[in-house]
């Protein structure tokens, strides 16, 4: 049993760090699929997904808890912009799943869960990202309190790329921020931002759909795989509020072209190991 909890503390550190970085955190879980499987059912695997996501987001809070929960109107004005940029993804996705049912007879995860998918997002995010470091310099961009709600809403539309795995939440909207105009940090901070209303919808939703299945009997929830649940948590919230910090220390100093270096790499080395 040594070895799941190992396994979990590692998804915990995939999750904690790729979920902020540009990087795409559902792509390198997919690709660490074979590798990390905790063998859970399908049920359970679901819900380990939704509790190590949970577990990174509510670092935001953590980090940004001054900004997030001020009474001033600037913060009332956030959380409207946050809601808008919500929108476009939820819509998008609802729609895409509905769309590929009828057309393939699948969901949009299974039809686009699958390294090939992860790798050509990689890389053709990975191009855009080091092209989109010819923007002007940032004495001439946006800071975050100008974004308006329109602009709040375009970021959001580009968040909704991310239902692509590979393309990454956190990289479609900081990439979408920058294209609108805002700076580096603005840009990374809105995308910090915009996880909250995105991540925390989807995790009340599966674990109220879940707490009605337990209550009814119709599910059991072994100590066990709650421990690891739990590990995978705890790691990922960690792990984040590291990664949150770095990430706005980082840009401050560097531009956003490492990262599309990595996924471009990363990128060419799945393609490469799947020709083999």
């Amino acid at each position: 049993m040594l070895i799941q909890y190992i396994k979990a503390i590692l998804l915990g550190i995939v999750e904690g760090i790729t979920e902020w970085l540009p990087i795409s955190s559902t792509g390198h879980l997919i690709l660490l699929e074979p590798l990390l499987s905790l063998g859970l059912s399908e049920k359970m695997r679901s819900l380990f997904d939704v509790v190590v996501q949970l577990g990174a987001v509510l670092a935001v809070p953590v980090v940004y808890r001054k900004k997030l929960f001020s009474l001033s109107s600037q913060t009332q004005k956030l959380y409207i912009k946050l809601i808008i940029a919500t929108i476009p993804a939820s819509i998008a996705g609802l729609a895409a799943d509905v769309l590929t049912e009828k057309l393939f007879g699948r969901g949009l995860d299974e039809l686009l869960f699958r390294p090939i998918v992860v790798a050509a997002a990689l890389i053709i995010y990975g191009i855009v990202f080091i092209a989109a470091e010819k923007l002007p310099k940032e004495d001439k961009r946006a800071k975050r309190r100008d974004i308006s709600y329109g602009r709040a809403f375009a970021i959001g539309c580009f968040q909704a790329l991310a239902l692509v795995p590979g393309t990454s939440r956190s990289g479609a909207t900081i990439l979408g921020a920058r294209l609108l105009g805002t700076d580096k940090e603005a840009a990374a901070e809105f995308s910090f931002f915009a996880a909250l209303p995105v991540i925390s919808a989807a995790s009340v939703l599966e674990l109220s759909d879940l707490a009605k299945e337990v209550s009814s009997g119709a599910l059991a929830l072994p100590k066990e795989e709650l421990k690891l649940l739990a590990c995978a948590f705890i790691t990922a919230f960690a792990l984040s509020l590291v990664t949150i910090r770095f990430l706005t220390d980082f840009i401050k100093r560097h531009s956003f072209a490492p990262f599309g270096i990595y996924r471009i790499l990363l990128g060419l080395a799945v393609l490469a190991l799947l020709c083999i």
